[in-house]
């Protein structure tokens, strides 16, 4: 709330006329008049927020001495420490004794226990032999049970972990106050680096004698002996998957490899993680696959652009619409629509290839490999047996499936006859 402040006007009317006399003054005169201090004074009267003076002249000067020379840092410290170990200390009012406490000591107040029946315990219906067992249970034995309850708060990092790996607190001899110690750090071995040989690998690829070639993690690549895998890549016909991860790759050989997926028809995978590509490039080799369509799968992440943006994440959803064959894509999508076409696009592709499964229209089902310690091989019977979709078998009208020979036609006709005949009573 503001307040006004009542003035008199007499007392106004007489301000005015004692200032009446020093309109006509000089200056230089009324400053005559001022002794050394007040003109100190009226010269230290200034305003720090006045952006019209410098910053030096803002505040007054309150140091009278004349400068000693440049700063000495060695000397300064020197100095302090020689000031501080001269000063005496204060004066303690109660001396220092050995073993004696000086001040106002706590004394901590004495915690009031109440007194706890049976009847504000919890009572557990358990049957007697379980109430016998925890009875005459250990405090080890305990820890183990807490373990098989998963009861975090009653346990350590290490008993809780220890119930996991099936080690019984019994062994350790652990209790619930124990002190809680620190777990070694488990020291874990580099991985071993990659041992696969760069030239006997291109002589390989030269004479169209290998699949897969894994050269991640190979920092001792150089961008000419790259630039020579690439230009191998263009006539192999032998080469199914190849991974160049970690390997220092820049855009040069990001177009090297466009060119390859351009050229060759046998590569089906294709990872290029963690290089320098930037996000022209990424788009670039998204295109090159359009050209032959028989590339199955493309990682290309952690690049040198970490955002591709929504230019190139647009342009290359564009380019997977028209691609039917691709079935694994490793990209960073920002956007939420790229993210949901892309996946649309891919579910389409993996659809048309168990269309062509179903249908047998030139798909041979791949031979099973089974893992070591199991049996060779499954039965031709069970190896051989085409799967089979609802989906697809069952194709609505308004699904439109092509299917060369008239098979759709035959699959319906086949699909009529099933449901026309009555089915038969077993007795």
């Amino acid at each position: 709330m503001a307040t006004i402040k009542v003035v008199d006007k007499e007392s106004v009317r007489l301000v005015r006329e004692d200032l009446k006399k020093y309109l006509d003054m000089d200056i230089d005169e009324l400053l005559s008049q001022l002794t050394e201090e007040q003109i100190d004074e009226l010269n230290n009267e200034n305003d720090p927020d006045n952006s019209c003076l410098p910053p030096s002249e803002r505040c007054r000067n309150q140091t009278k001495k004349s400068p000693t020379g440049p700063l000495d840092r060695k000397k300064l410290l020197r100095y302090l420490e020689k000031l501080g170990k001269e000063d005496k200390d204060w004066d303690e009012k109660v001396p220092y004794e050995r073993g004696q406490k000086r001040g106002t000591q706590f004394i901590a107040k004495e915690q009031i226990k109440l007194p706890v029946s049976e009847e504000d315990g919890i009572e557990l219906d358990l049957p007697e032999e379980y109430e016998d067992a925890l009875r005459g249970a250990t405090e080890s034995e305990l820890i183990d049970i807490a373990g098989v309850l998963e009861l975090h708060s009653m346990l350590t990092q290490d008993q809780y972990w220890d119930s996991y790996r099936d080690v019984l607190a019994q062994e350790k001899d652990a209790t619930f106050l124990g002190p809680a110690k620190f777990s070694l750090l488990k020291i874990v071995p580099d991985e071993r680096p990659n041992e696969t040989n760069f030239a006997d690998s291109l002589q390989k690829l030269k004479g169209n004698d290998l699949k897969v070639l894994n050269l991640n993690n190979k920092l001792d690549l150089s961008e000419s002996q790259l630039l020579e895998l690439c230009e191998v890549l263009k006539s192999n016909t032998s080469l199914q998957s190849l991974s160049m991860t970690y390997v220092n790759a820049t855009d040069t050989i990001a177009e090297k490899l466009a060119n390859v997926l351009e050229d060759n028809t046998m590569l089906k995978v294709l990872n290029v993680d963690s290089n320098l590509f930037t996000a022209e490039k990424v788009c670039d080799l998204m295109k090159a696959t359009l050209k032959n369509k028989t590339l199955l799968e493309l990682r290309a992440t952690n690049q040198r652009s970490t955002v591709l943006g929504v230019k190139f994440e647009t342009q290359i959803c564009g380019f997977l619409s028209e691609n039917t064959t691709m079935l694994r894509l490793g990209l960073n999508f920002e956007t939420l629509e790229a993210r949901m076409k892309v996946v649309e696009y891919l579910q389409r592709n993996t659809d048309l290839l168990r269309q062509m499964r179903v249908n047998n229209e030139g798909y041979t089902p791949p031979k099973f490999v089974a893992p070591k310690g199991t049996r060779e091989k499954l039965p031709d019977k069970v190896q051989n047996t085409a799967w089979s979709s609802d989906r697809f078998l069952h194709a609505t009208k308004h699904e439109e499936i092509s299917q060369p020979g008239g098979k759709r036609k035959e699959a319906e006709k086949a699909d009529d006859e099933e449901k026309s005949e009555p089915d038969s009573d077993e007795d």
